[in-house]
């Protein structure tokens, strides 16, 4: 996995070229760690052995279908053990294997949503995923961010974002997602 340096602290890209390289085998005992509660990693998204649930599909197409023509925002929101991470993790892979999209994962729950963000991105070409699974650290600059790639004309820029349900009504993160001015679709 790559980092930027300095543009993207606790941000780091995921393509098709650097996320290949993290398929690694995975003994049985991961595997029945994460099964008994353990977050994921990448490579247990990447060696296949967890069930693609209809969540991730659906998410998957939302995103997909919006990629390169609008920017699209998604919610994921449920209790703590319930998936959240799993799901969003084979989102990203599947929207960088089958539609070539660059994911910028969020990996340092210490590091909320930063504008130099947009400013990176914005220069790049997309289509771009911004993606988190702490997505209530992000609240207080969300609405600015979708702001910022809008007002510079970027639709080729989606977000995908996760979190506990009650972390989320504790930050208002619905008033960052209407302030943000971009069309959100909640899945619970």
């Amino acid at each position: 996995v790559q980092e930027i340096e300095g543009a993207l602290p606790g941000w780091t890209i995921l393509t098709a070229e650097n996320i290949d390289s993290r398929r690694r085998e995975v003994s049985l005992e991961r595997f029945l760690k994460y099964f008994d509660g353990a977050l994921p990693d990448w490579d247990l998204i990447l060696v296949g052995g967890i069930a693609v649930r209809t969540i991730v599909t659906d998410i998957f197409s939302n995103i997909a279908a919006g990629l390169g023509g609008i920017s699209t925002g998604v919610l994921l929101l449920g209790g703590g053990g319930e998936g959240k991470t799993t799901a969003i993790m084979q989102v990203a892979v599947k929207l960088i294997l089958e539609k070539g999209a660059k994911v910028v994962w969020h990996y340092d729950s210490n590091t909320p949503l930063s504008i130099s963000i947009a400013d990176r991105l914005i220069r790049g070409e997309g289509p771009w995923v911004i993606m988190t699974d702490d997505a209530d650290l992000i609240t207080g600059n969300l609405g600015r961010f979708c702001r910022e790639i809008r007002a510079r004309g970027r639709n080729d820029i989606s977000i995908v974002l996760a979190c506990r349900d009650t972390d989320w009504l504790a930050t208002e993160g619905k008033a960052a997602q209407a302030e943000s001015g971009i069309e959100w679709r909640e899945y619970l």
